[in-house]
C-alpha cells in the first residue's frame, strides 16, 4: 500500500468508535452538527469533492480565489452534497477552512462525501 494510504488507514483505525464505526479525522462532532476541515483548491478545471487530504477533505472548485468566489463555490458544493445549508466558520482567506454542517452526525457527513467507512485494501506485507 502507498505510504500515504497507510497513514490514512492508521488515522481511521485510531478514530474507531465504541461500536467499531470509524469517522475520518476531518469530521468532528459539534453542538450544532459536524465541523468539517476542508482543503480548497481554487481555479480547478471542475468543482468536485476529491477525498482525504491529510486530516482535511480536499475540494476542488473552478472559481478563482478572488472576492470570496471560491468560498461560495465550496459552500455551495458541500451544501448540495450534504443536503443542508453549510456555513463557513473559519479560514476565509486560506486554503484550509472549517465548515459547519448543521444537524448532521460525522458518520452521515462521511458517507455523503464518499469518505466513510469504505474497506481499506490490505497492506502489501499483510497479503497472503
Amino acid at each position: 500500500m502507498v505510504p500515504v494510504l497507510r497513514r490514512w488507514a492508521d488515522a481511521i483505525a485510531r478514530t474507531a468508535g465504541p461500536f467499531g464505526d470509524t469517522v475520518p479525522p476531518m469530521f468532528t462532532r459539534h453542538a450544532e452538527g459536524t465541523m468539517v476541515t476542508v482543503w480548497v483548491v481554487p481555479g480547478a478545471r471542475r468543482t468536485e469533492v476529491v477525498g482525504p487530504h491529510g486530516d482535511a477533505l480536499k475540494v476542488r472548485v473552478a472559481a478563482p480565489a478572488e472576492a470570496g468566489k471560491a468560498n461560495r463555490a465550496m459552500i455551495s458544493l458541500l451544501s448540495d452534497r450534504l443536503g443542508v445549508d453549510c456555513r463557513l466558520v473559519s479560514g476565509g482567506s486560506s486554503r484550509r477552512k472549517t465548515v459547519l454542517a448543521p444537524g448532521l452526525d460525522p458518520q452521515d457527513v462521511a458517507a455523503l462525501t464518499g469518505t466513510g467507512t469504505a474497506p481499506i485494501p490490505p497492506h502489501e506485507e499483510d497479503r497472503p
